[in-house]
């Protein structure tokens, strides 16, 4: 509650930011390319199943990164586990980004939607994509707290991870001899099953799944096991 009330603290818009930045991608998205790919039928709801599932990776990745040294006069005179923080850093971003699922439904309405039982499955993606998250966030944070310029090259990688990820275009516009990159970002993954299970209408396959699985737990596993093994010396770096 305290992430969420800091966020938004003296803001005139408050939540409302949160809106506005993928409303802003959408709007740009569909200007640019809306008449660039006739084979994508309804553009615009393609375009935002894409950027409402990327909006959560940089806000809680960042979250999470900094979350350690933000509350190092918390951890240095409260016996709390370091785990703490990043785990709440990831529940605040997952509150909000729930919250702006609900107008960003009512525009994938408006834009065309209409939801079968497969959207469920979307929630499910989510849910292992927020694991994948965590891990990640451990990782990056714990690391950040060594190396200050974990957080600045983080932000700095941002902008071409989006444009890395398909979620303006189609990912057969990338030549198939050098698809198999697209592949090695593991957000490509959720993207795609979120899209299948909403826009497409169908049950991402086996693969996809064990995919999916298989970067969100071990992403966790493997976040956790450095933060864990990192956090003792965290006192001597803050």
């Amino acid at each position: 509650m305290k992430n969420i009330r800091v966020k938004y603290k003296n803001s005139l818009l408050g939540f409302f930011w949160s809106i506005l930045n993928p409303l802003i991608f959408l709007l740009i998205f569909n200007y640019i390319f809306g008449k660039a790919f006739p084979q994508i039928q309804n553009y615009p709801l393609y375009a935002v199943t894409g950027i409402v599932v990327w909006t959560l990776f940089p806000v809680a990745t960042n979250a999470i990164i900094s979350s350690i040294l933000e509350n190092s006069g918390i951890l240095k005179s409260i016996a709390i586990s370091p785990t703490t923080f990043p785990k709440a850093s990831l529940v605040s971003s997952a509150i909000n980004f729930y919250l702006l699922l609900i107008p960003f439904t009512a525009i994938m309405f408006w834009l065309g939607l209409h939801p079968g039982w497969e959207a469920l499955l979307g929630i499910v993606i989510l849910h292992i994509y927020l694991i994948f998250i965590l891990g990640l966030g451990y990782l990056l944070c714990a690391l950040n707290v060594f190396y200050r310029d974990i957080g600045l090259l983080w932000n700095t990688l941002m902008p071409a991870l989006f444009y890395f990820t398909p979620i303006a275009y189609p990912v057969e516009l990338i030549p198939e001899n050098i698809r198999w990159a697209m592949k090695l970002n593991p957000v490509y993954f959720f993207v795609d099953g979120f899209r299948k299970c909403i826009y497409e209408h169908k049950v991402p396959d086996l693969n996809s799944w064990l995919m999916m699985t298989a970067i969100g737990f071990g992403s966790l596993l493997i976040g956790y096991l450095v933060f864990k093994k990192l956090q003792k010396n965290f006192f001597s770096f803050y």
